[in-house]
């Protein structure tokens, strides 16, 4: 019903591309919704989870949480007003529905294993892409192409590239955060099993929402200034981390091993 409809698109929001996706996917399995719908609520629960923008880009990447707030609420706002938008082309009709759908019970074993299986379906998304950026900038020394293919590759990558390369602008910042990478789209992916994600429409609809989160931004910081001189100063404070190559490799065999061997449709252990 529309109320669980409503859940999720809360949830996934809090939880961010991959919650979307697997939330999406249950909202496919149990309702059975118009595909309208299922497209318009795409907008708004296929976004940044607030950690990543308010914590890692806003206070890790540029070292002020303000401006990461301001990001994510020009970001969440930007894809309500999209949804709404659509909303009005791509007509559906309510699901007024009184049927009950029965709850799955899942055994605290299988909810650490879902978990576990999740974190490593993400992480080894993000440093194959990460990894395939960093060798593209090994051979290309232009710095606008680097960040025009780290843009549609991964958004982590790309908030960084900018930070490093571009003194952190912020209004750059929030075009990776806005553009769907192929990461985000890979981890959407992962979990929709039913297909229920439309990702051409998907795509479309970012680059509507792009330009209408820059303007939100631009009202935001005129409207709370004291955070502009955090960009504008160009002395900006960046954390970097680095890890060893037998921490990436331990990573990685982690990741090919999973595949391999533990996955249940195409794992050897069949």
């Amino acid at each position: 019903n529309n109320r669980r409809v409503m859940t999720c698109c809360m949830l996934s929001i809090m939880g961010g591309f991959a919650t979307g996706g697997y939330l999406l996917n249950e909202i496919s399995t149990s309702e059975n919704p118009h595909k309208n719908m299922m497209r318009i609520a795409s907008v708004v629960m296929t976004t940044n989870s607030p950690a990543f923008v308010i914590s890692a880009v806003g206070l890790h990447m540029l070292g002020n949480v303000k401006i990461g707030l301001l990001l994510y609420i020009s970001i969440l706002i930007s894809a309500f007003i999209t949804a709404f938008i659509l909303s009005f082309v791509f007509v559906f009709e309510d699901n007024k529905s009184n049927e009950i759908h029965t709850c799955r019970h899942i055994s605290a074993v299988d909810a650490i294993k879902s978990s576990v299986n999740s974190i490593l379906n993400i992480c080894g998304v993000v440093i194959v892409v990460s990894a395939l950026c960093e060798v593209v900038s090994l051979y290309i020394d232009k710095t606008a192409i680097n960040w025009a293919f780290s843009l549609v590759c991964e958004v982590t990558t790309a908030c960084n590239f900018v930070t490093n390369n571009f003194d952190g602008n912020v209004y750059l910042i929030c075009i990776c955060l806005c553009i769907l990478p192929v990461s985000s789209c890979m981890q959407i992916k992962s979990f929709d099993e039913n297909g229920a994600v439309d990702i051409k429409f998907l795509i479309f609809s970012k680059i509507l929402q792009l330009p209408i989160s820059l303007a939100l931004l631009r009202i935001l910081l005129n409207i709370f200034p004291v955070v502009c001189s955090v960009y504008s100063s160009g002395d900006i404070s960046v954390n970097r981390y680095w890890n060893s190559p037998a921490v990436s490799f331990c990573m990685l065999f982690m990741s090919l091993y999973f595949a391999v061997f533990l996955d249940k449709k195409t794992g050897l252990s069949q």
